[in-house]
């Protein structure tokens, strides 16, 4: 998030000199990058998810139709998560 924080500041002494308003782009990017990168965030939304896919439209407990790789309790942090490893087959 340094390279953001350059961008503002360089943006900020070029305002007057730019057709449109960086600072407040570059801001609002450093705000959506930190929460983005925050994985005790990513961690509470993969658990959604799975939750979310295991039940029917109704809430009744279904089975799910993939399988989301959970977070290892423990082992997130916002800088960090450790994520179970799920054998799959490539898309491609």
């Amino acid at each position: 998030l340094g390279d953001v924080a350059n961008l503002k500041s360089f943006s900020l002494k070029l305002r007057d000199k730019l057709p449109v308003d960086y600072y407040t782009v570059f801001s609002e990017l450093g705000r959506a990058l930190e929460y983005e990168l925050d994985f005790l965030h990513e961690a509470q939304a993969a658990e959604k998810v799975n939750a979310a896919i295991s039940h029917d439209t109704s809430g009744i407990a279904a089975a799910a139709p993939l399988k989301v790789p959970l977070p290892i309790k423990g082992l997130a942090s916002t800088r960090v998560m450790v994520m179970e490893y799920i054998k799959g087959t490539p898309l491609s």
